[in-house]
C-alpha cells in the first residue's frame, strides 16, 4: 500500500485515511451483529459511515502530522488496536478466563508486529533509527502483553459441587421426577416427529417407551419466560416473568413445582446451562441445589459471537465457541453425579441443556447438511448422545421404573422460515411449537401419541397428578384424560413475546388448534388457518373477520383473567451488568 519513495505529506495523509476506512470495515466485521442490523440497513449504514469517517480523520491527521515517519504511524495503529483488544478482553472475560482470549490476541499482535518490523524497513531505507525505535516499541508492547498473560485470571468462585440437605426417609411408593429441558429444539427436526435427516436413538427410544404430544405449544419464545410457565403452570401474564428488562422475575406469590415437591420431602436440584436461567429470574425458588457454572470461554473476541467475522470463522470450523453456555457433556456428568447421590431419596431433578441454541459448536464429523440447518442438526446429535448416557445411567442405578421422565423443549427456533433466524421476536409455528414427551414404565402407555394441542402450562398439573401430589390453582390442565384417550379436543394456547422495545413489534398470539391469530400491541393482526396452511404463510385476517374477532376477544379475555389471577405486577429489577453481557452474547437485549 505504501510507496517506496516518500510522497508529499498530503498523499501520505490520504493513504492513512484510506487505511482508516479499511480498519472501519474490519471493526464492523468484528463488533456488529450483522444478522440483526441487516434487518435495519439504515442503522448499519449510519454506523459504518460514522465509524469510517472517525478512523479516516484520526489516521489522516496522524499521517499529515507524522509525514514520512510512516513506520511510527504503523505502530500507532498497532498500539491502538492492541489497546482496544486488551481492554475488551479484560472487560469481557474478567469473570471467566483471560488466558485463552489474550493468547489468541497475543499471537495476532505478535504477527502484525513482526511483519511491520521485517517489511517496513524496505519501504523506509535508509532509516535505521526508526527501525530500532519501532522494534523497541514492539518489544515493549509484546512484553506488556506477556505480563498480562501470566496474571492469574479473575474467575467466579464455584460452590461445592452438588450439596444436598438432609431429608427424611424416602417413600418407596412415590415416584421420582426427572425433567429434562432442551433449549431451542424444534420437534420437526427430530425423527420422533418424522424428520429423516438425522438419527436420535435416545430420544426415539423415549418416544417409543412413553407418550408423545405431537402438538404442544410454548407460552413464550424466551427461555426464562417459557421455563417459568413449565414450572408454575401459569401463562406469563399470571406468573409475572415476561422479558429481561421490565417484568423480569417470577412473582413471589407464585408457587413453583420445586417448592411444592420440596414441601413434600423431595430432594430438589436444578442444573442449568446458561445465564438465561440465572437465579435472579426467580426460578431457583424451592431447589435445594441450583447449579449454574459458566463455561470458560475460548473464543478470541469477547462479546462478538454473532458478528460477521465470528460467523465466518465458525462456518469454516476454525473456532468453537462455548463461552456463553455450558455444553451437554459436563451438564450430564453433573446430573449423573446428582442422581448417584440421590438414589436413596425421593428426588426431583431438573436438567437444562442449551446446545441447540446459538452459537453452534458441533463436532465436524456430525455436520452433514450445509449452512445453519446442518449445524443445528449436528447439535441435536450431541444432545442425543448425552441423553443416552443420562438415561442409561438412570437404568443402571435401578431408578428408571420409579422415575417419571419428562422431556420438553422451551420453544422452537427460526432457521430461515419466514425469512427470520432466531426466536425472540416472532410467534410463528417454528418458534412456538415445543417438544413434550413423558415416560414412566408400567404407568404410562408406551408408544402413545396425542394429536391434540396442549401447552407448556399443562406440564405442572399433569406431573403433580401422576405423582399423586395436590396441585394449586393454575391455568394448565391435567393431561391424563388426553393420555388415556378419555378426552379429545384442542386446548387453546396463548403465546407472547414482549422482548422487542417497540410496541409495534411486541406480539401476542392465540391458537385454537386450527386458527391462529398473531397481534402486535400496536394493533396489527395476522390470521392463519393451520389446517390448510401449516406453514403459516397466508394471512387471512381480512378474509375471515368473524374468526379474527372471535380470537381477538378470547385473547383479551385471557389477558384480563391472567392479570386478575396474578395480582399486581412484580417489581422490576435492574439486570446485573455481567448477566447483561452474557445475555447480549447469546443474542438477547440487542
Amino acid at each position: 500500500m505504501w510507496n517506496r519513495r516518500p510522497g508529499p505529506r498530503m498523499a501520505i495523509a490520504l493513504e492513512a485515511a484510506a487505511l482508516g476506512g479499511l480498519l472501519a470495515v474490519l471493526d464492523l466485521a468484528l463488533h456488529v451483529d450483522f444478522q440483526a442490523w441487516l434487518e435495519t440497513p439504515r442503522r448499519l449504514l449510519r454506523a459504518g459511515l460514522g465509524l469510517g469517517l472517525g478512523y479516516a480523520l484520526a489516521l489522516g491527521l496522524a499521517g499529515l502530522l507524522l509525514g514520512r515517519r510512516r513506520l511510527l504511524l504503523g505502530f500507532t495503529i498497532v498500539a491502538f488496536a492492541a489497546g482496544q483488544m486488551l481492554l475488551d478482553a479484560y472487560r469481557g472475560n474478567v469473570a471467566d478466563d483471560l488466558g485463552p482470549t489474550l493468547a489468541w490476541q497475543g499471537v495476532l499482535l505478535l504477527g502484525v508486529t513482526a511483519a511491520l518490523i521485517v517489511i517496513l524497513p524496505r519501504w523506509l531505507r535508509p532509516a535505521p533509527e526508526q527501525v530500532w525505535a519501532a522494534a523497541g516499541a514492539g518489544g515493549a508492547a509484546i512484553g506488556a502483553l506477556a505480563l498480562v498473560l501470566v496474571l492469574p485470571p479473575a474467575s467466579r468462585a464455584v460452590p461445592d459441587p452438588l450439596p444436598h440437605p438432609v431429608r427424611g426417609a424416602p417413600d418407596d411408593q412415590r415416584p421420582n421426577l426427572l425433567l429434562v429441558t432442551l433449549d431451542t429444539v424444534r420437534p420437526d427436526h427430530l425423527p420422533a416427529h418424522g424428520y429423516a435427516a438425522i438419527r436420535t436413538p435416545a430420544i426415539d427410544r423415549l418416544a417409543t417407551e412413553g407418550v408423545v404430544f405431537e402438538n404442544a405449544v410454548s407460552q413464550a419464545p424466551l427461555t426464562p419466560v417459557s421455563h417459568a410457565s413449565i414450572l408454575t403452570g401459569l401463562t406469563p401474564a399470571a406468573h409475572g416473568l415476561r422479558n429481561f428488562e421490565r417484568q423480569n422475575r417470577v412473582r413471589e406469590s407464585v408457587v413453583t413445582l420445586a417448592e411444592i415437591l420440596s414441601a413434600q420431602g423431595y430432594r430438589t436440584g436444578a442444573i442449568v446451562a446458561a445465564a438465561v436461567l440465572d437465579a435472579s429470574f426467580g426460578l431457583s425458588s424451592g431447589f435445594d441445589t441450583y447449579r449454574l457454572v459458566p463455561q470458560r470461554g475460548f473464543y478470541p473476541f469477547p462479546r462478538a459471537e454473532r458478528t460477521l467475522l465470528a460467523t465466518a470463522l465458525a462456518q469454516a470450523r476454525l473456532v468453537r465457541d462455548r463461552a456463553v453456555y455450558r455444553a451437554a457433556r459436563p451438564q450430564v456428568d453433573d446430573a449423573i453425579a446428582w442422581l448417584e447421590r440421590s438414589r436413596g431419596t425421593n428426588f426431583f431433578l431438573w436438567l437444562h441443556l442449551f446446545d441447540a441454541h446459538e452459537p453452534y459448536a458441533p463436532r465436524p464429523s456430525d455436520v452433514e447438511g450445509g449452512g445453519r440447518v446442518g449445524l443445528y442438526d449436528a447439535e441435536l446429535l450431541r444432545l442425543d448422545r448425552n441423553l443416552d448416557r443420562l438415561f442409561g445411567r438412570l437404568e443402571e442405578l435401578g431408578l428408571d421404573e420409579r422415575t417419571l421422565v419428562v422431556l420438553a423443549s422451551d420453544h422452537g427456533d427460526g432457521l430461515g422460515d419466514h425469512g427470520y433466524y432466531g426466536h425472540t421476536a416472532r410467534l410463528f409455528r417454528e418458534q412456538t411449537r415445543m417438544v413434550l414427551m413423558l415416560r414412566w414404565p408400567g404407568r404410562l402407555p408406551a408408544g402413545r401419541r396425542v394429536p391434540w394441542q396442549v401447552r407448556s402450562i399443562d406440564v405442572l398439573p399433569t406431573v403433580l397428578s401422576l405423582l399423586g401430589s395436590p396441585c394449586p390453582p393454575v391455568e394448565g390442565h391435567d393431561l391424563r384424560p388426553w393420555i388415556a384417550g378419555e378426552a379429545a379436543g384442542h386446548l387453546p394456547a396463548t403465546s407472547e413475546t414482549l422482548e422487542p422495545d417497540d410496541p409495534a413489534e411486541q406480539l401476542m398470539a392465540i391458537d385454537d388448534g386450527r386458527f391462529k391469530l398473531i397481534r402486535t400491541l400496536a394493533g396489527r393482526d395476522w390470521l392463519f388457518d393451520r389446517r390448510r396452511d401449516p406453514g403459516e404463510q397466508v394471512d387471512l385476517s381480512d378474509e375471515v373477520p368473524a374468526v379474527r374477532q372471535r380470537l381477538a376477544r378470547a385473547l383479551e379475555a385471557h389477558l384480563a383473567a391472567a392479570r386478575t389471577a396474578g395480582g399486581r405486577h412484580a417489581a422490576p429489577q435492574t439486570l446485573d451488568p455481567k448477566l447483561r453481557e452474557r445475555l447480549e452474547s447469546l443474542g438477547y437485549l440487542r
